[in-house]
């Protein structure tokens, strides 16, 4: 599935894709909560009146040092057994050299009286690279710490019911490959308390002598889609920056796809270069089946330069 279009004025950054895809995966995606700091009390899935501490949100971050913590409880306790869960944020240590631990951790209990810590996301412990803390190993980036900033996603998985006490975690940093995370472990004979008890609690601290800050979009969905992963098989949106030209591709076969909208904020779309499925890959006599040889596509925009919907 391949399309063209060119225009010399089409940047990158007044565009955004969005595809109509009905899959498994999509089908029952939750946002559990997000927010981009924007303010104390922003975001959405959290509890109503609690705040972050520590928030600068003029730059959308929070900050924490020397100790430091700041909390935001959930709207709701979440369950996350038997549940594909993850989480994105962007994490940066500003002061503190490689030893000291710092990032976000998911408690279950409340604000007021916090239980086990379930997981921890940036720099853990006894580590010199960006990570995760699990219930019982470590993943490892390979990246070393550094002040740079840098995406961590993480993929806790904890489907595997016929193994009980048993958790998959996968681990990217900068990277929205899905097939391509920077590690993986699986975990083994975890205690039952830990992933059978509700997640009620999202902690931010830096160990003493660490100064971190963490910048929106914090994510955490049970979806890849809305961390920004790319899951197998899932259709590529390539700009060429230079000529302008936008391609909508995929390497293997997809099913479900119902259509496709392309924005562009900015008005830089040019429609008489737009090659559509309609007429051209969708079935004959329009098209030549390459993309859809059961159905006749139909353009559902009017041709303006903001949208390009099939």
């Amino acid at each position: 599935m391949e399309r063209h279009m060119r225009k010399q004025t089409l940047f990158a950054a007044a565009l955004v894709a969005a595809l109509a895809v009905a899959s498994h995966q999509t089908a029952n995606a939750v946002i559990i909560a997000s927010d981009d700091f924007t303010a104390t009390d922003s975001g959405v899935g959290w509890a109503t009146g609690d705040e972050w501490e520590y928030l600068q949100a003029e730059e959308s971050r929070v900050l924490v040092e020397y100790n430091q913590a700041s909390w935001r409880e959930l709207a709701s306790p979440v369950d996350i057994s038997n549940q594909v869960t993850y989480m994105r944020m962007t994490y940066q240590r500003v002061v503190g050299n490689t030893s000291f631990w710092g990032g976000v951790s998911l408690f279950d209990g409340t604000q007021e009286s916090p239980g086990r810590e379930l997981f921890k996301l940036g720099r853990p412990a006894g580590m010199s690279n960006y990570g995760a803390d699990t219930l019982g190993d470590k993943l490892d980036s390979i990246v070393r710490t550094n002040t740079s900033l840098h995406e961590l996603i993480v993929e806790i998985d904890t489907t595997n019911q016929s193994s009980f006490g048993e958790v998959n975690y996968k681990l990217w940093i900068d990277n929205h490959n899905y097939d391509a995370p920077a590690d993986e472990v699986l975990v083994t004979g975890i205690s039952p308390e830990h992933f059978y008890n509700m997640v009620g609690v999202l902690r931010m601290q830096a160990q003493t002598n660490a100064f971190d800050r963490v910048y929106g979009p914090l994510t955490i969905a049970t979806d890849p889609i809305e961390v920004g992963l790319v899951p197998a098989g899932a259709p590529q949106l390539t700009i060429n920056r230079t000529t302008g030209e936008v391609s909508l591709s995929n390497v293997s076969s997809v099913d479900g796809v119902v259509g496709y909208t392309l924005s562009s904020a900015g008005g830089s779309f040019n429609t008489a270069n737009w090659t559509t499925i309609t007429g051209n890959y969708d079935n004959s006599p329009g098209g030549d089946g390459s993309v859809d040889t059961d159905d006749l596509w139909n353009v559902v925009s009017d041709l303006s330069n903001t949208e390009l919907s099939e």
